[in-house]
């Protein structure tokens, strides 16, 4: 079994965290120190995205020529950041304001931004590298623009208190190859944007700044954890352990395929002796003489079980449930589904904190546009943020218990409770709609009763329908 060593590991778990007393000292100089710092821990981004897009270390195993080499790549890196993405973000996030009004508007800033696919995105970066960005600016014609930007190209200065406050934020990227590179870098601070260049090797220099209008650092960082760390990253060395023993199990079986032929007893044998039993197939004997393939028992159920173990390690170190396994087939409950993925709910519970502080960020940046562009401004805190798992629900179990609390709660929450429901407020709307147009029709309005069978009740009875003219 040839040797493999995963040089790059090392990286792992080196997560950059820049600190500085005050904006005073984001200087030039400062600038292009923090720009290199950074630099140093890129080989880790690219580590975790190599493995995500399956550029694995099993793929750079030498071994003799002659021997089989099966290089087999087994992408949990790529399930793992796609289910929990999925799970956690497969939904759009929903947003509910008091205030209609603004609240539309909101909406079409969020619609003009792409903003379900821009969340999808920052939830996989932050998946994939531990932590990601948005970016905030206003377009040429006034229109408050955000995206995301992976931590590749993007870090956050924080200052030395116990808040960690945002001091300022680091775009830089790269043009041209060796001696012709030109460097290019952003300092986002509350105020301004500063704009640094820097040709081949030579330091960077301050090009211009321009004041911004958001009275604060226009970039919100996404962080999958307070440690930064990606959903795969502790079980990377898991998934090469997977792919060697997988890789060797074929190149046994490729073995055995190229076994040996054994002859005892069979005398004055030469090259062309052997050519002619290839062509006829016909081996002749002496007497006494014997043939036997020669080839090498492979222990497939210990194979077998050393990679069950390292697979159910796997999903169970990362928290994410082997959906193609038997305990999930048949009808379940939704009791027993959410049992079932009782550890991707917990991570994603810790997900959905830290993502909500991200998007309460972007909404308070949105305000301060806001009440630049239109002179009125809004509390982002009025905002309410609304995740909801992409699991599959039981549409009957849901609407059973809605009709359990029915006159317990405000319709509103009962419409939260259903899940086909996607705009509270809009539902709202058109069973007023509805509820006038009974009204004007019959002189009141039905109640409509839900029976344990979850078929719905008109509530009318018949003397009722006789009354009123309602044909029966």
């Amino acid at each position: 079994m040839a040797q493999l060593k995963n040089e790059r590991i090392k990286h792992l778990h080196k997560v950059p965290t820049f600190k500085v007393m005050d904006v005073s000292e984001l200087t030039t100089k400062k600038v292009q120190s923090l720009i290199n710092t950074h630099g140093d821990f890129l080989a880790r981004y690219e580590l975790l995205f190599d493995y995500y897009i399956g550029k694995h270390v099993i793929q750079n195993r030498d071994v003799d020529p002659n021997k089989p080499n099966n290089k087999l790549v087994n992408n949990f890196a790529e399930y793992i950041t796609n289910v929990k993405n999925g799970y956690f973000m497969g939904k759009p996030v929903t947003y509910q304001m008091k205030d209609t009004a603004i609240m539309d508007d909101i909406l079409n800033i969020l619609v003009s931004n792409n903003e379900e696919d821009n969340n999808s995105e920052l939830s996989k970066l932050a998946s994939i590298y531990g932590h990601a960005f948005e970016y905030h600016w206003v377009d040429k014609d006034g229109n408050p623009r955000f995206k995301y930007v992976p931590p590749t190209e993007m870090f956050m200065v924080y200052g030395v208190d116990v808040e960690e406050t945002p001091i300022g934020a680091i775009r830089y990227y790269i043009t041209g190859t060796c001696e012709e590179k030109t460097t290019y870098a952003e300092l986002y601070t509350s105020e301004k944007t500063v704009y640094f260049k820097g040709e081949g090797k030579e330091d960077l220099i301050k090009t211009k700044e321009i004041p911004h209008i958001y009275k604060d650092i226009p970039v919100v960082e996404f962080k999958n954890n307070d440690e930064r760390l990606g959903d795969f990253e502790n079980v990377i060395t898991l998934i090469d352990a997977y792919e060697v023993v997988l890789s060797d199990s074929v190149n046994e079986v490729q073995y055995f395929n190229d076994a040996y032929l054994v002859i005892r007893n069979l005398l004055m044998t030469d090259e062309s002796d052997i050519h002619d039993m290839k062509n006829n197939r016909i081996i002749t004997l002496d007497e006494n003489g014997e043939a036997e393939w020669l080839v090498k028992e492979i222990n497939d159920g210990h194979i077998q079980n050393v990679l069950n173990r390292i697979q159910k390690d796997i999903h169970r170190f990362s928290e994410t449930p082997s959906l193609t396994d038997e305990e999930f087939s048949g009808n379940l409950s939704g009791v027993a589904i959410k049992f079932k993925l009782w550890g991707l709910e917990q991570d994603s519970v810790n997900k959905e904190r830290k993502f909500k502080k991200g998007l309460q960020k972007r909404f308070e940046l949105l305000s301060n546009t806001n009440a630049v562009k239109t002179g009125k401004s809004f509390d982002w805190k009025d905002v309410k943020i609304k995740f909801t798992r992409n699991i599959p629900t039981n549409v009957l179990e849901q609407s059973q218990i809605v009709a359990n609390v029915n006159g317990v709660v405000t319709k509103r929450t009962l419409l939260s409770i259903l899940p086909f429901v996607e705009n509270v407020n809009d539902e709202l709307e058109e069973l007023e709609k509805e509820e006038q147009g009974q009204i004007e029709k019959f002189g009141f309005v039905p109640e409509v009763t839900v029976n344990n069978t979850g078929t719905p009740n008109d509530g009318i009875s018949e003397a009722q329908k006789d009354e009123n003219g309602v044909k029966v």
